[in-house]
C-alpha cells in the first residue's frame, strides 16, 4: 500500500511496524484457484494491485479492522484493513459476503480487494461523502441539522437494506452488527447504505458471539450469547438505531458494559421515549425492540409501514445543513460576525473574509 500521509495521521491505528508487514504482505502472488473461480464468475469485485491504492488518512477503527480513506480507480475510496492478522478469516468471510450481495441501492458498493494468494486483506469501497450516521448524529463541531423527514428516510432506507439480507435465497443474511456506525451517508445525507459485513453470518448456519462488541445495539439473546439467532436480532439493532438518530443521544447513555446492559434488557429497561416522534412509527420502535424475539416484526412488515409512514412526513430529501459562524463571502454576499449561516452540506464558501473587511452591520451586503 503506498501512503500519501504520514504515518502519525493513522497511529491510532496502525504503527510503523504494521504498515511494513503490510508492505511485506501483500506483494504480488500467482492467482490462486480460488482467486480465479471469483474473477471468473459474475462479481462486483476488481482484484486489486497493492501499488495501485494510496492512503490519504485515518477514518476510524474498529475490532478487527481499519478503515482509511484511500485513492484508487481514479476517485476516492475507502480501504479496509486488517488491523491485526490473526482476523484473516473474518476478511474472507467479509469478501465472499460482499461477493455474495451483489449491487444494492442500500448496501455500501464494494469496488475491489487485495489479495495475497487466498487471503484478502484490503476491501475497497466506495466512499461515503457524509461519513457514518453515527458521526451525524452525534456531530457537535460543527453540529449537523437534519429534519425528522431525513430520519424517516433514513431508517427506511436502513430497512430496506435488511429486508434484502433477510429474503436471499437459499439463505437468508443476517448482518449481525446493525449500528449507526455501520449506517454510511452519501449524496448530502440522502442516500444510507449498511456496511461493515464482518459479523454477518448465514441463517442456516446460525452464530454464537461470545463477545459482544457493539452492546447498545444488540438484542438481549445475542448478549445473552444464545446461538438461536435469526434476522429479529437485526430488527431489535434497527429499532435501537432509529431511536438514536431521533435523540441524538447514546443508546443507555454511559453504560457500555454488555452484562449491564444485558440486565437492563431483562428488566424492560429500554430508552426513554423522544419528544416529537411520529407516534406510528415509536409504536414500531417498540414492537422492534421486544424482548422476545418471535414478537418483533419482520423488515418486510417494517418496510411496508415504513413506506406507508414516509408519504406524509415532509422534509425527506432534504439535504444536511451545518451551522458556519465565520464571516463569509459566498458569491458576491457577504456574511459577518454574529451573522449565523445555515449552509447546505458541502456548499461552503471558498473565501472567508476577515474582520477588518467586513461591513459593519449585521446582515447580508452587496459587495
Amino acid at each position: 500500500l503506498a501512503t500519501a500521509c504520514s504515518c502519525s495521521s493513522i497511529q491510532s491505528a496502525l504503527n510503523v511496524a504494521q504498515l511494513f508487514h503490510f508492505r511485506v504482505f501483500c506483494q504480488a502472488n500467482k492467482k490462486s484457484s480460488f482467486l480465479q473461480k471469483m474473477e471468473e464468475e459474475p462479481s462486483v469485485f476488481t482484484v486489486v494491485n497493492s501499488d495501485d491504492v494510496y492512503i490519504e488518512k485515518f477514518i476510524s477503527e474498529g475490532a478487527t479492522s481499519v478503515v482509511m480513506k484511500g485513492r484508487c480507480f481514479n476517485r476516492d475510496v475507502a480501504v479496509k484493513c486488517m488491523s491485526d492478522f490473526a482476523h484473516v478469516e473474518t476478511m474472507k468471510k467479509e469478501v465472499k459476503f460482499l461477493n455474495d450481495v451483489r449491487r444494492h441501492m442500500n448496501i455500501v458498493t464494494v469496488l475491489g480487494a487485495c489479495y495475497t494468494g487466498v487471503v484478502p486483506f484490503a476491501i475497497i469501497t466506495e466512499l461515503a461523502d457524509v461519513g457514518s450516521v453515527y458521526d451525524v448524529v452525534h456531530s457537535t463541531d460543527p453540529p449537523m441539522f437534519f429534519s425528522r423527514g431525513n430520519v424517516a428516510s433514513w431508517a427506511l432506507q436502513a430497512a430496506q437494506a435488511l429486508k434484502y439480507l433477510h429474503n436471499l435465497a437459499p439463505s437468508p443474511i443476517i448482518h449481525g452488527d446493525v449500528k449507526t456506525p455501520n449506517l454510511l451517508l452519501f449524496e448530502r445525507g440522502q442516500v444510507l447504505k449498511l456496511c461493515d459485513f464482518g459479523s454477518a453470518f448465514l441463517k442456516s448456519e446460525g452464530h454464537l458471539t461470545t463477545n459482544p462488541i457493539s452492546p447498545s445495539w444488540m438484542a438481549p439473546e445475542v448478549l445473552a450469547g444464545s446461538s438461536v439467532r435469526d434476522e429479529k436480532s437485526d430488527v431489535y439493532s434497527w429499532a435501537i438505531c432509529v431511536w438514536e438518530m431521533y435523540s441524538r443521544q447514546h443508546p443507555f447513555g454511559d453504560v457500555t458494559d454488555s452484562n449491564n446492559i444485558h440486565w437492563m434488557l431483562l428488566e424492560g429497561v429500554r430508552p426513554h421515549h423522544v419528544a416529537g416522534i411520529h407516534p406510528s412509527i415509536y409504536k414500531l420502535i417498540n414492537r422492534c425492540w421486544a424482548t422476545e424475539p418471535i414478537s418483533r416484526p419482520s423488515t418486510t412488515e417494517i418496510v411496508f409501514i415504513m413506506l406507508d409512514l414516509i408519504r406524509d412526513i415532509p422534509d425527506t430529501e432534504v439535504p444536511l445543513y451545518c451551522m458556519k459562524k465565520s464571516i463569509e463571502t459566498i458569491d458576491t454576499f457577504q456574511y459577518r460576525g454574529s451573522l449565523t449561516s445555515l449552509l447546505p452540506i458541502f456548499e461552503w464558501p471558498t473565501y472567508i473574509a476577515s474582520e477588518d473587511t467586513a461591513q459593519e452591520q449585521d446582515e447580508i451586503d452587496n459587495m
